[in-house]
């Protein structure tokens, strides 16, 4: 955690598996209560390694109070994407 109310996300995809996006470009998790929320990517389109998030801590939010409190490492997460057309063009 960079900061008390920030946490740096890092989501590893199923093995064999690649998530194209353009800089600017959001996932959105679907939760268990048939939800979603949005959040932007925050690493660059050809950077290895999986996805990487930036979450700030909203009190009282479905998702990120259970980022900050009860979710454990490795939890599988289920999301689509990538949405969003205000993206860096070539």
């Amino acid at each position: 955690k960079p900061a008390a109310d920030v946490a740096i996300l890092k989501l590893q995809l199923p093995a064999n598996e690649v998530l194209q996006f353009n800089a600017g470009q959001y996932i959105e998790f679907m939760l268990r209560d048939g939800s979603r929320r949005s959040y932007s990517l925050a690493n660059a389109p050809y950077q290895e390694g999986g996805i990487e998030l930036h979450i700030r801590h909203m009190p009282g939010g479905l998702f990120t109070d259970h980022v900050f409190s009860t979710m454990k490492e490795r939890e599988i997460l289920r999301f689509e994407g990538p949405f969003g057309t205000f993206f860096l063009r070539d």
